[in-house]
């Protein structure tokens, strides 16, 4: 017998199935509503419509019921699309696993071939869009803008705004742990220098201050020791590893007379009983003992000026003067890039190691890791990037130029390091992201964005970097995060590589960023 419904209609025992549009959102949701009242505003009040279709006696097919059904899936459908958009739009999709209180068993901050994976909006050096169906997605994973399913360990990124890496290359070699890694790395001679691990913080205020909501972490390699800390402690490590086995009795070394780099190993030769040649490049850089170089004093180096351009003519030096030293009989371990530059890069594949378990211990997973370097620092992030299998791109910010191909000369030293460690993963120049776009006004000089990005850091938490090399791959990660890059509850990771000492020496280039 056909019921008349009115405005407030009771629905028993409907099955209605609602599936979502390929909008980004693959998946589909059945609702059941069984032995409950839904209560609606609905256009066909008044209508005679049929009893319950499971009900003996039936008649199915009413055009009223197909109405009321199809009215029914469109409103579902839509709101599921509306709450799906808004879903993106803050970029988070939450699993439907969630919602019932369970955890995934995948996620978490080491990746998996199957994760729920936030994809920035990008654009192909070509032009071209590069944005994937969806901002999250559970599936095989799958190089944004390529139907390619995941075959392999991902490398330094998937796309990136540099004009050298247009797509994410599969790099042959397995995903390896933080653990492999480590047991790779003891191959090679060392000897204990650093203060390791160091810490990692999350930076609260200057995340608050850039605004977009992405979490900034910095891993505090500032805090190395050696002399007030840097990257180069961490290299030192095998650098002095290697000489002391093969018998060296000193160390000669040069650079601009404010590096880095010298500092840290008249103060590893002092620590070890060696003695420490340096060959400083004047270049446009001052000769009063201030920053670096009176640390190099402080520590017994014997400095000597030159007017050689670091590069290829100071290298050429360094050798002629290891020569000189040798054959008065000495054992010199001298600048000798195809020998040095490999195991320095194995240094950070070691300590990509050490930062991804401490971002796996808070459960973060980051979109990409930054770090100032056009050498053996940055070739040593991009394999260990590639060797952990790590989603995060690694942002390589180039504070100075070579007269050789970067990416190139990057990804070499990369892949010798992997040999030494005895591992056959291999990396090209397409698998970095070498951005050389913040080298201006050139190397060793500040740039705006740098002293801007310096001056944010130090006035929020109170952490210095220095003005030519850090604070330039600083003002890149900043400059990322604020054109919206990286959506909103993603995180990125800062790798701080020392430096501060010579902002000592050159206050009118800082100054002038306050």
């Amino acid at each position: 017998m056909n019921r008349t419904r009115t405005t407030s209609t009771v629905f028993n025992s409907m099955r209605l199935r609602a599936r979502a549009h390929r909008i980004g959102c693959w998946w589909h949701t059945d609702w059941t509503f069984a032995n409950s009242r839904l209560v609606a505003d609905y256009p066909f009040a008044g209508t005679e419509l049929p009893p319950n279709p499971r009900s003996p006696g039936s008649a199915r097919g009413s055009r009223a019921r197909r109405g009321q059904s199809r009215f029914l899936q469109a409103v579902v459908r839509n709101v599921f699309r509306y709450i799906h958009l808004l879903l993106l739009r803050f970029g988070r999709v939450l699993p439907l696993c969630w919602a019932s209180g369970r955890r995934p068993p995948f996620a978490g901050a080491v990746p998996n071939r199957w994760q729920y994976r936030t994809v920035p909006k990008l654009t192909r050096a070509d032009g071209r869009s590069a944005k994937p169906r969806s901002s999250l997605y559970l599936r095989p994973h799958l190089a944004p803008g390529f139907n390619r399913p995941y075959s392999g360990p991902p490398c330094a990124g998937s796309l990136t705004m540099s004009p050298h890496h247009t797509r994410r290359r599969i790099m042959s070699g397995p995903t390896l742990s933080p653990a492999e890694v480590r047991a790779a790395v003891a191959k090679l001679p060392r000897v204990r220098l650093a203060h390791l691990p160091t810490p990692l913080e999350e930076l609260h205020r200057f995340s608050a201050a850039l605004g977009g909501g992405v979490r900034v972490f910095i891993k505090r390699d500032d805090c190395t020791g050696l002399v007030l800390g840097g990257n180069k402690a961490r290299h030192n490590e095998f650098l002095f590893g290697d000489a002391l086995a093969s018998g060296a009795d000193m160390f000669v070394w040069g650079a601009l007379v404010q590096s880095n780099n010298c500092r840290t190993t008249a103060a590893a030769c002092a620590k070890l009983g060696l003695e420490c040649r340096l060959y400083l490049s004047r270049a446009h850089q001052k000769t009063e003992p201030q920053g670096n170089l009176l640390l190099d004093y402080l520590v017994g180096a014997h400095v000597e000026f030159t007017n050689a351009k670091i590069g290829p003519e100071l290298n050429a030096l360094l050798a002629g003067k290891a020569e000189e030293f040798r054959a008065a009989g000495r054992t010199p371990y001298f600048w000798d890039p195809p020998r040095v530059v490999p195991m320095a890069a194995a240094s950070y594949a070691l300590c990509m190691a050490e930062l991804t378990e401490q971002l796996g211990a808070l459960g973060v997973n980051p979109e990409a890791y930054y770090v100032s370097s056009a050498g053996a620092t940055g070739a040593g992030v991009a394999l260990g990037n590639c060797l952990l299998g790590l989603s995060g791109r690694a942002r390589l910010i180039c504070p100075m130029p070579w007269p050789w191909d970067i990416p190139t000369r990057m990804a070499e030293d990369a892949t010798a390091a992997a040999a030494l460690m005895g591992l056959p993963h291999r990396l090209t120049a397409s698998d970095l992201d070498a951005d050389e776009s913040y080298i201006a006004p050139g190397y060793g000089l500040p740039s705006p964005a740098g002293q801007e990005a310096m001056h944010l850091l130090a006035t929020t938490e109170a952490i210095l970097t220095d003005h030519v090399y850090t604070a330039k791959a600083l003002a890149a990660l900043v400059a990322d995060v604020r054109a919206g890059r990286y959506p909103r509850g993603s995180s990125v990771a800062f790798i701080h590589t020392g430096g501060v000492p010579a902002i000592f020496a050159e206050p009118e280039k800082v100054l002038p960023g306050m």
